[in-house]
């Protein structure tokens, strides 16, 4: 069991860092053009929270937290921001915790290094670690393709809308909602296709204002 989940936190994990360096494969194209959307200006402080639910078949099979939130730290003599994600997937028998660490330069927002690190019932299991270049992205302003005001559990919000194939190299379809309201990338909600099977659901549920 513990090995099964282990293989799927490391799957979302990959996931996440396809997301967040802007790997995008789409076909959309559009003429809206939102300055704001996707800006990469954190500060300390932010943060955002969300619940994730998976499908399959309809059916709601797990439900757990994402935490995203940016403190300080120093990286080999550099000031750095910090972006910490961190997953606790929980069962009856135990829950296993992965944390994703962004460090960028704090003057240039330039990607320096990333790391993850993974725990099951708070006992230390494995880490992967990495450089990264940036500035990080969070959406292309081609896939946008409409805007909508939608209501999430933390509050209503006027959004726009991007459609990606190929969703972090998945072979997904995800229908995204963001909104410049929102911290650390403005994502409001997510929703991740197989065909026509609603496959993931994340939604904003408090936010850094």
């Amino acid at each position: 069991m513990v090995k099964k989940k282990l293989i799927f936190i490391a799957a979302t994990t990959l996931i996440v860092i396809a997301v967040f360096v802007g790997v995008y494969l789409s076909q959309q194209q559009s003429n809206i053009n939102p300055p704001a959307l996707g800006n990469t200006k954190f500060k300390v402080g932010d943060y955002a929270n969300y619940t994730v639910k998976t499908y399959e078949n309809e059916v709601v099979t797990a439900t757990y937290p994402v935490a995203w939130k940016v403190v300080n730290d120093n990286l080999n003599g550099t000031d750095c921001l910090v972006l910490e994600i961190q997953t606790d997937m929980a069962n009856k028998n135990s829950t296993t915790t992965s944390i994703v660490y962004w460090y960028m330069d704090k003057d240039t927002y330039d990607g320096l290094f990333t790391k993850t690190e993974t725990y099951v019932d708070g006992v230390f299991v494995s880490k992967i670690e990495s450089e990264f270049s940036g500035p990080p992205a969070f959406v292309d302003p081609q896939t946008i393709v409409a805007q909508e005001k939608i209501t999430v559990p933390a509050g209503t919000f006027d959004c726009f809308k991007s459609v990606v194939t190929d969703y972090g190299n998945t072979g997904q379809t995800a229908n995204q909602w963001y909104s410049s309201e929102v911290p650390i990338g403005n994502l409001v909600k997510i929703e991740t296709y197989k065909g026509a099977q609603l496959t993931t659901l994340r939604e904003l549920i408090a936010y850094s204002k």
